[in-house]
């Protein structure tokens, strides 16, 4: 998936200007991606939980604050797709450290992003 491309450049590669235009670059197509298929959540639900599962997998393994920075507004939107099935799913799949990664994203999503109504 084109998440595990962005999780697996290495952190050390990020120093060159190219590599890091073009990171920014491709978090922007996922995070356009993403908001595309929040009009079809109904049908990409069921995948959403994987793609965070990922991301938050890649949190674990180490992740630039660039990068992060830069697809936090991709994992925005597939937060955006998740019932609260999802969430019990991604509670039991993760580790403990995964879920201590995930509360402070989740958070976060809580307090800019989540529309209050």
């Amino acid at each position: 998936s084109l998440l595990l491309f962005i999780l697996s450049i290495p952190v050390g590669k990020l120093s060159s200007h190219n590599i890091r235009y073009d990171l920014y670059g491709v978090c922007q197509e996922l995070a356009k991606l993403c908001e595309l298929l929040s009009t079809h959540k109904d049908v990409f639900r069921k995948h959403v939980v994987g793609l965070i599962l990922d991301y938050v997998e890649g949190m674990e393994d180490g992740m630039s604050s660039e990068t992060k920075q830069n697809l936090t507004p991709a994992i925005f939107a597939l937060l955006d797709m998740c019932s609260p099935y999802e969430m019990q799913q991604l509670n039991v799949l993760m580790s403990n450290t995964g879920r201590a990664l995930f509360r402070t994203i989740f958070q976060s999503y809580q307090k800019v992003h989540q529309y209050k109504g």
